[in-house]
């Protein structure tokens, strides 16, 4: 069964309850600011031209190494990995306010669904800043987040990333981490 983003949602909501990122009440800046700091980090590691290697990767499963092994070599801190980390602060966002996405789970799931949201010649930059631009935009955050989770799936179509495997992995990984991942908020 494929999951959904609704299915999504619960499960990084579970995973950011049960570890407690949900224990203090926060404003809406936060969260969307969170979301804005993954964007960036995602545009770094392009900067860095860190992508996730799927040879390597395959050859990685292939020769049975274990996820705890390969993913923080293979995956962890890549363009892709930060563009999972970017859509599960939406995720986590949606479902700590309840939000349905169903709407935005058909849109990234029909064929071309996404396309010429991005503009056509825009690098990773340029939309990334109109994704932070949405969110930065004033009033109605519940809309800001369920669109800049679509241009998020949107920049994964345009550089051909799986983001939904990818955001699957990425919560496997984020299951098995500390307390606050470590982390002040």
């Amino acid at each position: 069964m494929t999951k959904t983003l609704n299915d999504l949602r619960d499960e990084a909501y579970e995973i950011a309850l049960e570890h407690g990122f949900h224990d203090e009440e926060r404003c809406h800046a936060h969260s969307l600011m969170l979301i804005i700091t993954e964007l960036s980090e995602a545009v770094e590691a392009d900067r860095k031209n860190r992508h996730t290697d799927y040879n390597l990767l395959d050859q990685a499963k292939a020769e049975g190494i274990i996820f705890e092994d390969f993913f923080p070599t293979l995956i962890k801190d890549t363009f892709e990995d930060e563009l999972a980390d970017a859509a599960i602060r939406c995720l986590d966002f949606c479902g700590l306010h309840n939000i349905d996405l169903s709407d935005v789970n058909e849109a990234v799931t029909t064929e071309g669904g996404t396309d010429g949201f991005l503009e056509e010649e825009w690098g990773v930059t340029e939309s990334v800043f109109f994704a932070t631009s949405v969110l930065s935009s004033a009033n109605h955050p519940e809309l800001k987040v369920k669109s800049a989770l679509f241009l998020i799936f949107a920049l994964a179509d345009k550089y051909r990333v799986d983001l939904f495997g990818h955001i699957d992995v990425k919560m496997a990984y984020n299951a098995n981490r500390p307390f606050m991942h470590g982390k002040k908020y």
